[in-house]
């Protein structure tokens, strides 16, 4: 029987992205916003890249994925969600504003299961914007998120389609991972 080297399964190397998206997400909590943290988020943000590309290198792993849909006027959040997500195994597709979210479900709408959508945004907000998505594809799973307190024509439930801002991506990416298997 032929050992496995730990280091070379894509398991191993999703685990690491994780734990240092974890620690990211912990660091920004505890930060002040100062200079020297931006150049030590940066050198962080290099380490994901690095391990991005080693699970590349091994092949995508033999789980099923399924695409989730990030929505955010704030690209800095979509970035860090999809970052968190991806680095969790899934296949993840960014859209900043609700704009942005309609061309990319008008061209990826047949593989995308959940979306994930800020509630408050310019133009159409986030509810509108899964009543459009859920009149194509009526077996979409949809969760919100917002900063601030917000009136919708869905029932929201507090870690089960709704994420009040800030929230911790490990939940946020454990309650995706239950919806994708569903």
């Amino acid at each position: 029987m032929e050992a496995i080297n730990r280091e070379e399964s894509s398991d191993f190397w999703r685990e690491q992205r994780i734990a240092l998206l974890e620690y990211i997400e912990a660091a920004r909590d505890s930060d002040g916003g100062n200079e020297q943290s931006s150049v030590r988020f940066e050198a962080l943000g290099a380490g994901i890249q690095k391990i991005d590309a080693k699970i590349g290198q091994l092949g995508k792993s033999s789980a099923k994925c399924q695409t989730v849909l990030v929505v955010d006027d704030n690209p800095e959040i979509v970035h860090l969600v999809c970052l968190f997500l991806r680095g969790a195994g899934l296949t993840c597709l960014a859209a900043i504003g609700p704009t942005n979210a309609l061309s990319v479900w008008k061209e990826h709408q047949d593989i995308i299961s959940v979306v994930i959508s800020d509630l408050q945004m310019p133009g159409l907000n986030g509810d509108q914007l899964a009543a459009r998505f859920l009149k194509e594809k009526p077996d979409l799973n949809v969760v919100f998120t917002s900063g601030t307190p917000w009136i919708t024509g869905t029932p929201l439930t507090e870690g089960v389609n709704f994420f009040a801002k800030p929230f911790r991506l490990s939940d946020v990416s454990k309650r995706i991972k239950e919806l994708v298997r569903s």
